[in-house]
């Protein structure tokens, strides 16, 4: 059963991703760089929206607050923006605040692989360098698995064949009929 979505939520989601194109696209302020929009949480009474974003420029409040303050100060122009688009009676009215949680997170994870370096510097008898930060990996490319492909040869009607041809074996076809129909020496 699909969970169902209360309307605050998805208002939320609406205005997450209306904003997400208005600031993008309409605000073209010298003091505000990258924008994410991580999360909104409307009032219940719908009347006011905060809207949590993180900023490309820093991983702190202080470093984030002026493009914060250019985001609160177009939070009139946003809202009128977003009520020329919706059909919404009334438009909540919008404030926006840093979300910290993606430089906790970095924060938490530095402090992860500490550990287990000290944990691997323990059990090696500290004879282990401490290893820094994991430095993001592509997956590993994997060699595509053998597919089968079907073709039709162009005969008469009377002997239509399919022919099934394996990529892994260049060449060799087998006939379809023999795949599906059992064999006449093999015991009923």
């Amino acid at each position: 059963m699909a969970r169902e979505f209360s309307r605050q939520e998805r208002l939320g989601d609406y205005l997450r991703r209306e904003l997400a194109g208005l600031i993008q696209r309409e605000l073209r302020d010298p003091r505000l760089g990258m924008v994410s929009i991580t999360a909104v949480r409307v009032s219940r009474d719908m009347a006011h929206a905060q809207v949590f974003v993180t900023l490309l420029e820093g991983d702190s409040e202080e470093e984030a607050k002026p493009g914060v303050e250019v985001l609160n100060g177009a939070a009139g122009f946003l809202r009128s923006a977003l009520a020329r688009d919706a059909t919404m009676r009334t438009v909540p009215r919008l404030r926006f605040r840093f979300d910290s949680s993606i430089g906790r997170a970095r924060n938490l994870q530095a402090l992860i692989v500490r550990a287990k370096a000290a944990d691997a510097r323990h059990h090696a008898g500290g004879r282990a360098p401490a290893p820094q930060a994991p430095a993001p990996q592509a997956p590993a490319p994997q060699a595509p698995a053998p597919r089968a492909s079907v073709s039709r040869a162009p005969v008469s009607r009377d002997s239509a064949l399919d022919k099934v041809q394996t990529d892994g074996a260049p060449g060799r076809t087998v006939d379809s009929a023999s795949i599906d129909s059992p064999s006449i020496d093999s015991p009923s």
